[in-house]
Protein backbone atom coordinates (compact mmCIF):
# COMPACT_ATOMS: atom_id res chain seq x y z
CA UNK A 1 0.00 0.00 0.00
CA UNK A 2 1.36 3.42 -0.86
CA UNK A 3 1.79 6.21 1.64
CA UNK A 4 -1.09 8.12 0.08
CA UNK A 5 -3.42 5.12 0.32
CA UNK A 6 -2.42 4.51 3.93
CA UNK A 7 -3.06 8.13 4.85
CA UNK A 8 -6.38 8.10 3.00
CA UNK A 9 -7.53 5.02 4.90
CA UNK A 10 -6.44 6.53 8.22
CA UNK A 11 -8.22 9.81 7.42
CA UNK A 12 -11.40 7.94 6.52
CA UNK A 13 -11.22 5.99 9.78
CA UNK A 14 -10.82 9.19 11.83
CA UNK A 15 -13.79 10.77 10.04
CA UNK A 16 -15.93 7.69 10.66
CA UNK A 17 -15.01 7.68 14.35
CA UNK A 18 -15.75 11.40 14.57
CA UNK A 19 -19.22 10.96 13.12
CA UNK A 20 -19.91 8.04 15.43
CA UNK A 21 -18.78 9.96 18.49
CA UNK A 22 -20.92 12.97 17.62
CA UNK A 23 -24.21 11.10 17.35
CA UNK A 24 -26.79 11.92 20.04
CA UNK A 25 -27.14 9.68 23.07
CA UNK A 26 -30.52 8.56 24.35
CA UNK A 27 -30.70 7.62 28.02
CA UNK A 28 -34.45 7.06 28.05
CA UNK A 29 -36.11 5.46 31.04
CA UNK A 30 -32.96 5.30 33.21
CA UNK A 31 -32.39 9.06 33.07
CA UNK A 32 -36.10 9.70 33.60
CA UNK A 33 -36.05 7.47 36.71
CA UNK A 34 -33.07 9.34 38.17
CA UNK A 35 -34.78 12.68 37.61
CA UNK A 36 -38.06 11.41 39.10
CA UNK A 37 -36.26 10.03 42.16
CA UNK A 38 -34.35 13.28 42.65
CA UNK A 39 -31.12 11.55 43.68
CA UNK A 40 -28.40 9.63 41.89
CA UNK A 41 -27.68 6.25 43.49
CA UNK A 42 -24.01 5.36 42.96
CA UNK A 43 -22.03 2.28 43.79
CA UNK A 44 -18.44 2.95 44.80
CA UNK A 45 -15.38 0.81 45.42
CA UNK A 46 -14.42 0.93 49.07
CA UNK A 47 -11.58 -1.56 48.68
CA UNK A 48 -9.11 0.67 46.84
CA UNK A 49 -7.42 3.63 48.48
CA UNK A 50 -8.29 6.93 46.83
CA UNK A 51 -11.48 5.76 45.15
CA UNK A 52 -13.92 6.18 48.05
CA UNK A 53 -13.76 6.39 51.79
CA UNK A 54 -15.85 7.95 54.53
CA UNK A 55 -14.15 10.22 57.04
CA UNK A 56 -14.97 10.42 60.77
CA UNK A 57 -17.98 12.68 60.07
CA UNK A 58 -19.36 10.30 57.41
CA UNK A 59 -18.42 12.56 54.48
CA UNK A 60 -17.38 10.51 51.46
CA UNK A 61 -14.31 11.46 49.41
CA UNK A 62 -12.35 9.94 46.54
CA UNK A 63 -12.37 9.53 42.77
CA UNK A 64 -15.54 7.41 42.57
CA UNK A 65 -17.36 9.83 44.85
CA UNK A 66 -16.22 12.86 42.86
CA UNK A 67 -17.39 11.21 39.64
CA UNK A 68 -20.82 10.49 41.13
CA UNK A 69 -21.12 14.07 42.33
CA UNK A 70 -20.19 15.37 38.88
CA UNK A 71 -22.90 13.19 37.31
CA UNK A 72 -25.46 14.38 39.85
CA UNK A 73 -24.55 17.99 39.11
CA UNK A 74 -24.93 17.40 35.37
CA UNK A 75 -28.21 15.48 35.65
CA UNK A 76 -29.92 17.08 38.63
CA UNK A 77 -28.15 20.43 38.96
CA UNK A 78 -26.90 19.65 42.48
CA UNK A 79 -23.72 17.71 43.26
CA UNK A 80 -25.02 16.78 46.71
CA UNK A 81 -28.03 14.82 45.43
CA UNK A 82 -26.09 11.56 45.63
CA UNK A 83 -26.78 8.48 47.74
Amino acid sequence: MTRFATRAVMAAAFVAVGFGASSPAFAGKDLDAIKARGTLVCGVNTGLAGFSAADSQGKWTGLDVDYCRALAAAILGDANKVR
